[in-house]
């Protein structure tokens, strides 16, 4: 890369794919050999040797042909997410911030390439010191998905990003992204979850309505926290949630009162924890369920599922757990 490279964060969400994509190119001019044994050369149609082409020099970082690459798959396929991602992201690279802005904007419309192209698109405006801008971008990856997938750190990884250097003493820097990595105050992860036990009103962060009310207790010596949730409208359901320290990760066994059971598995994401699992009566929806502490004692709790193993989220929830009987204004 140039002399100002990007995260490695953006650079492996960037390659996310490649392999894939080599592959789809490569079965595009393997040999066939039909009945008659006479061997046959597919044709490979013109979008998919420009990609190829555009590819390659994306993987040996020749930044301006790679660049002049992707815009003639965009001409012959506007389209093409991949192309549309992959020109934003080297335009990116090469260090012309003004320009690789509404690309990273235009990558954002397609639904596969939103989370991670919002997340570059903020890393843009951080470099040109447009900086709630950046955040606003920023914040609006992290809503649509964006996990920091490609550092094992997640979220956090985002204070190694040096793209973010100029913002990252913004108090909003650390309600995004969480503790930043190593730090003396780091929660242990066996205790992860305790900020999440106690009395509340969850209102949605979207419409600011009442959504229930939830209650969370330690149990078993503070080895269990028991769920206890209530809808407004007036559905119910209980959760179990412990830490299994043979495997570092938190575990919940969510149960509602149509006998659905949802089986969860939790990982650290800055300061909150990141579930995934999957619903008995919807066995082939991927469920995520990211819950947080936020400012002024408060829990944000977002729900997203997938029905394509994890290429693209779909909002479910977002609630904002506010301490039970206190004011809720409306401000997240």
């Amino acid at each position: 890369m140039n002399s100002n490279p990007h995260t490695l964060l953006l650079k492996l969400s960037a390659v996310v794919g490649l392999t894939a994509g080599a592959g789809v190119l490569a079965a595009g001019v393997m040999q066939e050999r039909p009945a008659g044994g006479a061997v046959v050369q597919p044709e490979v149609s013109p979008v998919q040797q420009a990609m190829q082409g555009a590819t390659q020099a994306m993987q040996a970082q020749d930044w301006p042909k790679a660049i002049k690459g992707f815009e003639r798959v965009l001409e012959l396929d506007p389209n093409n997410s991949m192309a549309s991602f992959r020109l934003a992201y080297c335009v990116h690279a090469s260090g012309d911030m003004e320009r690789a802005i509404p690309l990273h904007e235009a990558a954002a419309k397609f639904p596969q390439a939103r989370p991670v192209a919002l997340y570059n698109l903020g890393c843009a405006h951080a470099v040109l010191g447009h900086t709630d801008k950046a955040f606003e971008a920023l914040k609006t990856a992290i809503e649509a998905g964006f996990n920091g997938a490609g550092s094992p750190e997640g979220l956090a990884g985002a204070y190694s990003d040096p793209d973010l250097a100029s913002i990252r003493d913004d108090a909003r820097f650390a309600k995004l992204f969480g503790t930043a990595p190593g730090a003396k105050d780091k929660v242990s992860d066996a205790k992860l979850a305790h900020f999440w036990v106690g009395k509340w009103d969850c209102y949605s962060a979207t419409t600011k309505a009442k959504a229930g009310t939830n209650e969370l207790t330690l149990r078993n010596k503070g080895s269990v926290i028991l769920e206890h949730w209530e809808a407004s409208g007036g559905t119910s359901g209980e959760s179990w949630n412990w830490f299994n320290p043979a495997e570092g990760v938190w575990k919940q066994v969510w149960l509602d009162a149509s006998g659905s059971v949802t089986e969860f598995v939790g990982t650290r994401q800055g300061d909150g924890i990141m579930y995934e699992g999957t619903t008995s009566d919807a066995p082939g929806v991927i469920q995520r369920m990211h819950v947080r502490p936020i400012e002024n004692g408060r829990v944000r709790q977002t729900g997203t599922s997938s029905k394509d193993e994890g290429k693209t989220w779909t909002p479910a929830y977002d609630l904002i757990y506010v301490p039970r009987g206190q004011a809720f204004d409306g401000e997240i």
